[in-house]
């Protein structure tokens, strides 16, 4: 068969078959660039879906109820259209990457109750957040980034005691942010990223306790939320255009954070950092000297202080950041000399 090139529709269901006293699906199905239909239900196959059929360009109907899938995987095809709601037949499927395509509904998820890894992100799903998210107990990671969702997300998030990573941005428009909405993540950490959130964000000292916190574009401010000194874990932190019109905190650089961004905000006051990898700030009320402490820090790799008031010259002990990748000091006023060493 691997010589049919030009073969459109093969249709191998209800059989029990083996290729070379082989039961898997066979790689070469691959080379038939021009197949559009492909009929495996029920057919005795087993193992692992062969890559080579993710490459088949032409292929608009791809059959394989009955078959025990544990993972699929069809990230970055062209494939469009209602996802099919034999995929929740898959009794067994754990794994579930669909990223990157043109996809379009979530109704077969109510029987999907053994799946473990949903990855929607980059499709064209619409309407409302489905409901049955929190149905699906085997949970421990949801992305579902990038779409047209609206709504909230569903109380019964909340029950997943194995979920672990949410991922909710670009393009999903939330109604509201709540306590609730980010204790929906028990064991390491959520990151929510949206500029069309339509609503205040209403946490508060309840939230769990998170190692990386990327809040970027949430309508935080005008103040830093004071929830934000519980996090006593912190690595990363991002409030990146936030709204936030306040004075910079010294508990913003604790011991424990090693990366801050708060570029576009309007924070006004005096630095006092303690962090090891990187610093976004970008602020015109920001002024005096930049402090000339740098040789404490050595592993910076992103530093960051334009579009403020800066005065004085370029601190020397930047020379000691000797991991650094990104430095920008563009719109303040500066004087002296760049330090040679540089």
């Amino acid at each position: 068969m691997e010589n049919l090139e030009d073969l459109y529709h093969l249709d191998l269901g209800n059989n029990n078959l083996t290729i070379k006293m082989i039961s898997t699906i066979p790689s070469f199905l691959g080379s038939f660039k021009s197949l559009r239909y492909l009929d495996l239900f029920g057919a005795g196959f087993q193992g692992m879906i062969p890559y080579q059929i993710g490459i088949l360009s032409s292929l608009c109907t791809f059959s394989i109820e009955g078959y025990d899938l544990i993972t699929l995987d069809t990230t970055c095809n062209h494939l469009n259209g209602p996802i099919p709601s034999t995929v929740g037949n898959c009794t067994k499927l754990k794994v579930l990457r669909l990223s990157h395509n043109i996809l379009t509904t979530t109704k077969w998820l109510n029987n999907s109750t053994s799946l473990e890894v949903l990855e929607l992100r980059g499709n064209a799903l619409s309407g409302s957040i489905p409901s049955n998210l929190g149905k699906l107990s085997s949970w421990e990671y949801l992305d579902i980034s990038e779409n047209k969702l609206t709504g909230t997300l569903p109380k019964s998030l909340g029950q997943l005691s194995k979920l672990e990573k949410v991922f909710v941005w670009n393009g999903v428009f939330l109604r509201e942010i709540s306590t609730f909405s980010v204790n929906i993540i028990f064991n390491y950490f959520f990151i929510l990223h949206t500029s069309n959130l339509s609503a205040m964000c209403k946490l508060d000292s309840a939230c769990p306790i998170y190692d990386i916190l990327d809040l970027g574009s949430w309508r935080l401010g005008p103040q830093f939320p004071t929830w934000l000194q519980s996090q006593k874990n912190l690595d990363v932190l991002n409030l990146f255009s936030t709204g936030i019109l306040d004075t910079i905190l010294p508990w913003l650089f604790s011991a424990s954070i090693n990366y801050v961004d708060l570029y576009h905000n309007q924070l006004h006051g005096k630095i006092q950092i303690s962090l090891k990898l990187g610093l976004y700030l970008h602020c015109k009320f920001l002024s005096g000297e930049i402090p000339d402490y740098w040789m404490n820090y050595p592993s910076m790799k992103y530093f960051t202080l334009s579009s403020g008031n800066f005065t004085g010259s370029i601190p020397r002990s930047l020379v000691n950041l000797e991991c650094l990748n990104h430095l920008d000091l563009g719109n303040n006023s500066l004087t002296g000399l760049i330090p040679s060493t540089l």
